[in-house]
């Protein structure tokens, strides 16, 4: 199995010291792309100068984490950091999906927006948490109608750990959504009945042999690491034994 790896988060600090030497350290590992925020590119120089950076140390931007609201009043500062990154996909972090009229709205902001985003070369995809799952719809996940009604227009960034936490199967999720799921964050949990029990990949009660295996089969383009909250361990060693287990697994990293 191959494919490539990316990471969110766990090397904050180390970032803050020495950003391009954390790169090149985390390419060492076998880490080929990273996560960021518009907020974190304007505090390392801007997309240009990240730019440069990520090009040195043979790394990409997976993506670029927004919310509905600063997407849809800045949607061309996004695409223009974008372009100066190399990315190609823009990740929704987060939306309510309480009610039916909500993901009504949500998926009319996606469905205006998409053409403009997939005209730049883009993709524009939604993250989510456990109470996609959670909370029930007309007896449904309220993830599903906001898929159904942003069917050419948004794709999923699936969360295998909050998923799993919410109750759904994320191996079911990317096998059911198989070509509309090009990211995936791949997290692990020791306890699936208290939130917040999060632990190195490979260590806890997610299925991540099988999560990785169905986003092969899936076509999905980057598998990024990601723990919420380490457990003892640095950045560093948290992201050294995450890839370490994943190359246990079987899968192989360039």
């Amino acid at each position: 199995m191959k494919t490539n790896i990316g990471i969110i988060g766990i090397v904050g600090p180390e970032m803050e010291r020495d950003f391009s030497g954390t790169l090149a350290r985390l390419r060492e590992l076998g880490y080929r792309g990273i996560e960021f925020t518009l907020d974190t590119l304007k505090k390392h120089g801007g997309p240009a100068a990240v730019g440069s950076v990520l090009k040195a140390a043979d790394m990409s931007l997976v993506t670029l984490h927004t919310l509905r609201e600063p997407l849809r009043d800045n949607l061309a500062e996004h695409l223009d950091a974008l372009a100066a990154t190399g990315g190609k996909h823009l990740t929704i972090s987060w939306g309510p999906l309480d009610s039916l009229d909500s993901i009504k709205q949500d998926a009319d902001l996606y469905n205006a927006l998409a053409p403009e985003i997939h005209k730049a070369g883009a993709r524009i995809c939604y993250h989510n948490h456990e109470h996609e799952f959670l909370i029930r719809l007309n007896g449904r996940h309220a993830i599903h109608p906001l898929l159904e009604q942003t069917k050419t227009s948004l794709a999923l960034h699936l969360d295998v750990a909050w998923a799993a936490f919410g109750g759904a199967s994320p191996v079911a999720l990317l096998e059911r959504h198989a070509g509309r799921v090009p990211l995936v964050h791949l997290k692990d949990l020791y306890d699936l009945t208290v939130r917040d029990c999060f632990t190195t990949v490979g260590t806890g009660l997610v299925d991540i042999a099988g999560c990785v295996r169905a986003a092969i089969t899936a076509g999905t383009e980057w598998i990024t690491v990601e723990q919420d909250h380490p457990r003892g361990i640095t950045g560093f060693d948290l992201a050294a034994a995450s890839i370490l287990n994943l190359r246990n697994l079987g899968l192989l990293i360039a």
